[in-house]
């Protein structure tokens, strides 16, 4: 049983992997594009205020989430919290990337469940002592949801607009066992289509 959950755990790590190569590469592509004009401080990594990516993976029973958005775009700053309020803020987008059902909301006839979360930045780390300020910070965030009946998954509803309302735009890519393929959804926007 243990090796089972191992295979499945790796193949359902190895497709999502696929799809994020996928994204990266297209945004490779794009950013080995001739630039025309771009100012000397533009990074190669894409990182706009107000857009974020969203990384939707559906292998078997399990459906694969990753977020990356800039934090400006979730909590309005990009550096070490300062003030209590700055810091209250960074507690509870903690707290909503480890509880995150209220972001995402499948098909109830798949009943799916949250099964677990990981979420990564700099933010969340204490500044070190005497340390240049980050120029630009993100999100990196994963959900995992274990659905009953993945044949009936057709939309995923999104709450990240509502929730976080600097994000106007998400470039989404969708990545099931019948295909891959991209939507962009916009404010005040909700629901993906997980049907090609």
């Amino acid at each position: 049983m243990t090796r089972f959950r191992r295979v499945r755990v790796a193949s359902a790590t190895a497709f999502l992997a696929t799809l994020c190569t996928l994204a990266w590469l297209d945004a490779y592509a794009a950013a080995s594009a001739p630039a025309v004009d771009a100012p000397a401080h533009v990074h190669q990594h894409a990182h706009v205020h107000g857009v974020a990516k969203l990384g939707v993976a559906v292998q078997d029973k399990t459906v694969t989430i990753s977020l990356e958005s800039p934090l400006d775009s979730v909590i309005g700053f990009e550096h070490a919290a300062n003030t209590p309020a700055q810091k209250a803020m960074v507690d509870a987008l903690q707290a909503r990337m480890k509880a995150p059902q209220d972001l995402f909301r499948f098909d109830a006839a798949a009943t799916c469940t949250f099964s677990k979360s990981e979420a990564e930045s700099a933010i969340f780390q204490p500044a070190p002592a005497n340390s240049a300020a980050q120029e630009h910070a993100d999100l990196d965030a994963s959900f995992e949801f274990t659905c009953a009946y993945p044949d009936k998954l057709t939309t995923l509803d999104v709450a990240l607009f509502q929730v976080y309302p600097r994000l106007k735009k998400l470039d989404v890519a969708v990545a099931t066992g019948k295909g891959q393929f991209k939507r962009d959804l916009a404010s005040p926007q909700r629901t993906i289509s997980l049907i090609r």
